[in-house]
C-alpha cells in the first residue's frame, strides 16, 4: 500500500519536476514566455518600410557612431503619404529608430513616441510643412524649431535630431533625415520651385 501511494504521488507531480531539459535523450525546453512586468528587455522588429517606391521619403543619411549607407535603404526610409501628414516617431515607426541608431544606443531616449509631424504644401511638389511635436528640439534645413514650432521646406531639405552634447548651449546631431523624391517627382518639384519665388527653402510659419 506504501508503494502505491508513493506511486500516485510521482505521478501527480508537476512535469517540470519529474522531466529536465536535455535529459535522457528529451529536447531541450525553451524557456517560458516574459509575463507583463518581467526585466526581459524589449526589442523592436526590424523596421522595413512597406511603400519603399513612394513619390517622396524622409532617408536616413547620418547617425551617430553608425554607418547608415551600407544598410538596406528599405531599412532606413520612411515613405510619406500623398495628401496627409505623416507622425514620425519611435511609436509610429516601429524598430525603425532603434535599426538605425542600434539597439543600446544613448540616443533612443531623445527620440519622442510623436517626434515630428511632415504635412506636404498643397500645390507645390516637394515642399512640406515639418512640425516639431517633441519637446527636443529639431533643425529643418538652417531653421531650429522648437515644440509645436513649424518649418516650412523643399527639396533638398533634412531634419536633424538634436541632443545635448555635454556643452551649454551647443546641442549635437545625431541623427538626420534627408528629403528625397523619385526622379520624375523630383523635377516637379523643381519646376514648381521656379515658379514660386517666394517661397524660400526654409521659412518659419507665422
Amino acid at each position: 500500500q506504501q508503494q502505491q501511494q508513493q506511486q500516485q504521488q510521482q505521478r501527480c507531480l508537476p512535469r517540470s519536476e519529474t522531466h529536465h531539459a536535455g535529459a535522457e535523450g528529451g529536447a531541450p525546453q525553451q524557456p517560458p514566455p516574459q509575463q507583463p512586468g518581467g526585466h526581459q528587455e524589449y526589442l523592436a522588429p526590424p523596421w522595413r518600410d512597406p511603400h519603399p517606391f513612394a513619390p517622396y521619403v524622409l532617408c536616413a543619411g547620418f547617425a551617430h557612431g553608425r554607418d547608415v549607407l551600407s544598410m538596406p535603404r528599405d531599412s532606413r526610409i520612411i515613405s510619406l503619404t500623398e495628401g496627409v501628414p505623416t507622425v514620425i516617431g519611435r511609436q509610429h515607426q516601429m524598430g525603425f529608430f532603434e535599426g538605425i541608431l542600434g539597439h543600446d544606443s544613448k540616443y533612443l531616449i531623445y527620440v519622442s513616441r510623436a517626434h515630428i509631424q511632415v504635412a506636404p504644401v498643397h500645390g507645390c511638389p516637394g515642399a512640406f510643412e515639418v512640425r516639431n511635436l517633441s519637446a527636443n528640439p529639431v533643425i529643418v534645413g538652417e531653421r531650429q524649431a522648437a515644440r509645436d514650432e513649424i518649418v516650412t521646406a523643399r527639396l533638398p531639405a533634412a531634419v536633424q535630431f538634436l541632443a545635448a552634447s555635454g556643452e551649454p548651449g551647443r546641442p549635437m546631431t545625431y541623427l538626420r533625415l534627408d528629403f528625397e523624391g523619385c526622379p520624375p517627382v523630383a523635377a516637379a518639384a523643381a519646376a514648381c520651385a521656379g515658379g514660386h519665388h517666394h517661397l524660400s527653402s526654409l521659412q518659419e510659419e507665422d
